[in-house]
């Protein structure tokens, strides 16, 4: 399996599901709650998103890094914590939104989680509504996802080093 396959598999999971339940969700574009986070990602999906930037026009290039250099507000995350947006939100939408991460495609809907010491679900709370009594086959395997990510990742480099987004940001602003 490759990169662009997982996240085609992972898309078209999100479709199907936001079909089912669009009269309920209320993840749609300019809904950006779940994106005042800072996040690291595999080198191979911050390798996509270079490849990504490279096949960009010159012109397209320019007006990205314009909007990179656009400051996004703070506001409060769902814990109440006031949060930095991410370094790719401009006006409330994902400028990588093509190539945006695994974690950023799995947002909103219901994500199995496991750790160490427990197994739980998570919903973002503005779809509560929407997934109150979710089906197993409505629920995304966040642990068996970041597996196959991590195996994806090993395949082409032999390293679980992380890369923080801000810092890939600032690598297109050098390009340009």
């Amino acid at each position: 399996m490759k990169l662009q396959e997982l996240y085609l598999k992972v898309s078209q999971f999100e479709q199907d599901l936001s079909k089912q339940y669009q009269s309920k969700l209320q993840c749609k574009k300019k809904c950006s709650q779940c994106c005042y986070v800072d996040l690291s990602v595999f080198k191979i999906e911050a390798d996509h998103i270079r490849l990504w930037f490279k096949n960009l026009s010159n012109e397209e290039k320019s007006e990205f890094n314009k909007r990179l250099q656009e400051i996004g507000e703070n506001r409060e995350d769902f814990s109440g914590t006031v949060s930095s947006p991410c370094t790719f939100l401009k006006d409330d939408e994902c400028i990588i939104y093509p190539v945006r991460p695994l974690i950023c495609r799995t947002q909103g809907h219901t994500l199995a989680i496991k750790t160490e010491s427990e197994q739980y679900l998570d919903i973002c709370p503005l779809n509560e509504e929407a997934f109150p009594l979710a089906k197993k086959s409505d629920i995304i395997n966040l642990e068996l996802l970041n597996t196959i990510l991590v195996q994806l990742n090993s395949l082409q480099e032999n390293s679980e080093t992380r890369i923080a987004l801000k810092a890939l940001a600032k690598e297109f602003t050098v390009q340009d």
